[in-house]
């Protein structure tokens, strides 16, 4: 009995040098436990050597059973003694461990953060600053160490924040975000900085620990804007309409005066952050005329509401003083939007000047043309009795007329059809502008119609020596066109009357005739004096003849054209013309779906 309890001595002893050579690993003092560890395998050496002798030599050495169990029961303690060591050292380590990666992870944090760090004394001395300072700030840490905080930089604000924070230092407070201006080494800089006091065991103060960001480049834009922002307020301050912004929001972010001059009675709601819409409905109710009903007002204030949606709209209205404005709105690329306001009062007094100025003009127009209708009734018939007595007179009917009395009559003949056809043009041109000319329309063969026109210029063309070249091709038999046949023939005589009269002696003029569908184009060409560009829309007023008094060797009293466009508008056509000064003219009639064919006459 007393061998196995030697044997288990030898053996604990042996396991807990094991274990404290296993904690020199870990535990980081490598000579204590060397020292134990070898202290106790010399006790388990001894063991094993009275052990040896007791088996070889028996009765030589008689080990006593109490002492053995003494050795034994030390052995287990010295074992658990050195476990429960090597527990205490692993946690010691994988505190140890654990306090190292939350160094490490604190340092990744402040590594890559914006700020800073910073420690200051009971006398609010700067005593440390982190590394970041130096990176961040641009400004040599040392360079504030042992200095007071009012010394490199003070708040930035104004007295009254200064005197607070050094209160609040006094009093020993946390303080946060907290702007100082400094001029160092670097320059000019602006720093927001953030702290907490520190305390010791026995609650002594023992200075702050805090925090600290560059915003230098903020301040520095902030300055900017600030400028812009003067720089944008003069200028809409010089406008001379009223100009207001309104942010995403809707609401107001800055006018000018004049908004609030031209809207005395909301002049004190036109302060930042007054919301569009019910400046809006305050205008429906206060700004507009007194006599405006409820379904008006609720009316113009769905309008002006409804410019948002319609960028560059506008709208013109009327005002309780009398006077006029226009509201222009304009969204901004960030969704904001710009009012515009403009007196249009002068504008509008112009305005109806001009109305009333036209309506006087167009209803002596229409007196005019009522007088020329009436009148032309008037003379026709009186005329049409001179015509006819002088054609009895030069046909002889009542007798042998001497010549010179002939050659009398038939001047009077020429020149009272010469005024007939001036007068009927001009009472066609009156019923047009009246409204009471009628047209006829009827489907009549084409070509025939237009042999005919040109047979009946041809005499005057024939006392110029002017010739003709007519193409005819495109109008073959069956070919109709549904129109007034009177209207196209005063047309078409009136555009080879005019060729003929500006064309010179032995010139030339040509007439062709495209058909596209069912529509008609004539185009009448000569090789007269041409017509200015800039004279080209004035020939088809009425009674416009170009050149001076000694140029008008041609007669006409300017009607034929304009009353050739007003016969072909009726038609739904048109009269163009093209010309250069020198190159002759070329006069285009176009009549749409004016043609019939063969089967389609009827």
């Amino acid at each position: 009995m007393t061998i196995v309890i030697l044997a288990a001595s030898i053996v604990l002893q042996l396991a807990a040098a094991t274990v404290a050579l296993a904690i020199i690993r870990i535990s980081g003092r490598r000579l204590t436990w060397i020292l134990i560890a070898g202290a106790l395998v010399l006790m388990a050496v001894r063991r094993v050597v009275t052990l040896w002798t007791v088996l070889a030599v028996p009765g030589s050495v008689a080990p006593s059973l109490p002492g053995e169990l003494t050795a034994l029961a030390a052995s287990c303690l010295i074992l658990a003694a050195v476990f429960c060591m090597r527990s205490i050292f692993l946690e010691m380590v994988e505190v140890s461990e654990e306090a190292a990666r939350q160094r490490k992870r604190f340092q990744d944090y402040a590594e890559s953060a914006s700020d800073w760090f910073w420690e200051s004394d009971e006398a609010h001395r700067y005593t440390w600053f982190s590394e970041r300072a130096g990176e961040l700030a641009e400004f040599p840490c040392g360079w504030d160490y042992g200095k007071p905080r009012g010394e490199p930089g003070e708040p930035a604000d104004a007295e009254a924040a200064r005197a607070a924070h050094q209160a609040r230092l006094a009093a020993r407070e946390p303080f946060r975000d907290v702007e100082f201006h400094r001029v160092g080494p670097e320059g000019e800089r602006w720093i927001r900085c953030s702290g907490a006091p520190v305390f010791g065991e026995r609650g002594q103060f023992r200075g702050y620990r805090g925090t600290g960001s560059d915003i230098t480049a903020l301040k520095l834009a902030e300055r900017s804007y600030e400028a812009v922002r003067d720089q944008l307020a003069k200028a809409i301050e010089s406008m001379s309409e009223g100009i207001a912004i309104f942010g995403p929001d809707g609401r107001l972010v800055l006018c000018n005066e004049h908004i609030r001059r031209h809207n005395p009675w909301l002049a004190d709601r036109f302060v930042p952050g007054a919301k569009h819409a019910e400046l809006v409905a305050l205008y429906a109710e206060v700004s507009l005329p007194p006599g405006t009903s409820p379904a008006q007002r609720a009316a113009w204030r769905a309008e002006r509401l409804s410019l948002r949606d319609r960028p560059g709209g506008s709208m013109e209205f009327q005002i309780r003083d009398g006077s006029w404005c226009r509201i222009s709105e304009y969204q901004t690329e960030d969704g904001g939007m710009v009012t515009l306001r403009t007196d249009i009062t002068e504008l509008k007094r112009r305005q109806f000047a001009l109305e009333w100025e036209r309506n006087r003009a167009e209803a002596a127009s229409r007196s005019k043309s009522e007088f020329l209708a009436n009148m032309s009734h008037e003379l026709r018939t009186p005329l049409n009795a001179i015509i006819g007595f002088s054609d009895v007179m030069t046909s002889g009917l009542l007798g042998e007329v001497p010549e010179k009395f002939r050659s009398y009559a038939e001047d009077i003949s020429k020149s009272g059809r010469h005024l007939l056809d001036l007068i009927s043009d001009l009472l066609d041109l009156a019923k047009i502008e009246t409204g009471r000319l009628e047209l006829y329309e009827e489907a009549f063969e084409l070509g025939p119609e237009l042999s005919d026109i040109l047979v009946m210029t041809g005499p005057q063309r024939a006392a110029k020596g002017i010739s003709l070249e007519e193409n005819l091709a495109a109008v073959g038999p069956g070919t109709a066109l549904f129109a007034d046949r009177r209207a196209l023939r005063q047309i078409l005589i009136n555009l080879l009357s005019n060729a003929t009269k500006f064309t010179p002696e032995r010139g030339r003029i040509a007439f062709a005739v495209a058909l596209t569908g069912e529509d008609l184009e004539i185009a009448i060409r000569d090789s007269g004096i041409g017509i200015a560009a800039e004279d080209q829309e004035r020939v088809f007023d009425r009674f416009v003849q170009l050149g001076s008094v000694i140029d008008r060797q041609h007669g006409g009293a300017g009607i034929g054209l304009p009353l050739s466009r007003a016969l072909a508008e009726l038609h739904g056509g048109r009269v163009a013309l093209s010309s250069a000064k020198g190159e002759g003219t070329v006069v285009t009639l176009t009549l749409p779906g004016r043609l019939r064919r063969k089967k389609n006459v009827a």
